[in-house]
């Protein structure tokens, strides 16, 4: 009996549900994946391939020991229900204090087991409705049928107002409206402009110039310091995108993985070219409040980035937020580390205050550009 309850009780199920907060098993899957790197990174394939592929890798040590978790989970249930059995029969011939201390222990954990796979079914039904749709169970379909049926696009219109009603011809047209949106030389009703034309015009504007030294700065290779520090400051809880590997994988082994996936960035920025599959983000459509959803211009597109693609923006971003500010104008407070939108209404209330002591005129002007950053040449 000692030898079973040492251990405070802990459940397997809880490790089940918390893999990445356990230091035994980290230690033991960094080790796996060193292995891995060790075997494989020998100079004889790309870089970036070896990253791609040791997600494969990944993926089989995590799908074994989750096995593994579950199947020791049963034998532990086992294991107490059995001794619970013994104990009540010999509480029942000869009651004694510490037999009923060790049932309602015993009894404890069995509850606690219970709890916690009720929980974890709770959530893998959660994320069995979210990924399936509506190609949810029969069970999940009849409880959300209502919810599923307003969410449900039952056809889409082109720019033509054609109807569109297949889950393929909705697709298509969605990808059709995109790229139309975002690719303006594809557009009759824009001027394109030549490229002599757009030197010209920039010539004229004398904009700021990055010094040598900033230019070094914005392009030289990653060091696995900088990679790490980027790590770190990943938000836990968010959603993966399609390789399913979260912030926190990274996070708990940057050790391991951030010497690989510098060299797998530094090699894919010499190529001036990142592997696709680092690039491939599933698309959720959400629709605008109180507008019909029969058109594409109606829903809102998010998308699901690898945490990989993630980093690599951040790093990059990392090192542009130090130069902005250098370059550009106080008066543009959006987007440039240290300043706020408050700045720009204390200079207006300034002003106002201003031409009211004066007794000057003076004017507002608001101007806003529809779909500026979708339509931006």
């Amino acid at each position: 009996m000692k030898n079973l309850y040492d251990f405070k009780h802990r459940s397997p199920w809880k490790l089940n549900n918390t893999l990445l907060h356990n230091d035994e098993y980290m230690k033991e899957l960094a080790d796996d994946l060193t292995l891995y790197f060790t075997q494989n990174d020998n100079g004889e394939m790309p870089p970036t391939t070896i990253w791609q592929a040791h997600k494969a890798v990944i993926r089989g040590l995590l799908i074994r020991k989750v096995a593994y978790i579950k199947k020791q989970a049963q034998i532990t249930l086992k294991t107490w229900q059995r001794e619970l059995y013994d104990l009540n029969r010999s509480n029942q011939l000869q009651p004694t204090a510490e037999n009923r201390h060790l049932i309602m222990t015993i009894s404890r954990l069995i509850h606690q087991q219970a709890l916690e796979q009720t929980q974890t079914n709770m959530t893998r039904l959660k994320i069995s409705h979210y990924i399936q749709g509506n190609k949810a169970s029969k069970l999940l379909a009849n409880q959300l049928k209502q919810k599923q049926a307003n969410q449900k696009i039952a056809y889409i219109l082109d720019n033509k107002g054609q109807k569109h009603a297949t889950p393929r011809e909705i697709s298509e047209t969605f990808a059709k409206y995109y790229h139309t949106l975002y690719n303006l030389k594809g557009d009759s009703n824009t001027t394109q402009p030549t490229d002599t034309s757009i030197k010209a015009y920039l010539d004229k504007l004398a904009l700021p110039q990055l010094t040598p030294q900033q230019q070094a700065d914005l392009t030289k290779h990653i060091d696995i310091q900088e990679m790490l520090k980027v790590i770190q400051t990943l938000p836990t809880g968010k959603s993966p995108g399609p390789d399913g590997l979260t912030n926190l994988y990274y996070k708990k082994l940057s050790h391991v993985l951030a010497p690989h996936l510098t060299t797998a960035f530094n090699h894919a920025t010499a190529q001036k070219s990142l592997p696709r599959e680092m690039l491939l983000a599933p698309i959720v459509t959400l629709p605008k409040p109180n507008k019909p959803p029969t058109t594409p211009k109606i829903f809102r597109p998010i998308s699901l980035l690898n945490t990989e693609a993630k980093l690599f923006a951040k790093l990059y971003a990392t090192r542009l937020g130090l130069i902005i500010p250098h370059i550009i104008h106080n008066d543009q407070v959006g987007f440039v580390k240290g300043r706020q939108g408050s700045d720009n209404t204390r200079k207006a209330i300034n002003l106002l205050y201003k031409l009211q002591t004066q007794k000057e005129g003076g004017l507002f002007l608001s101007l806003d550009a529809e779909k500026a950053f979708d339509r931006l040449h």
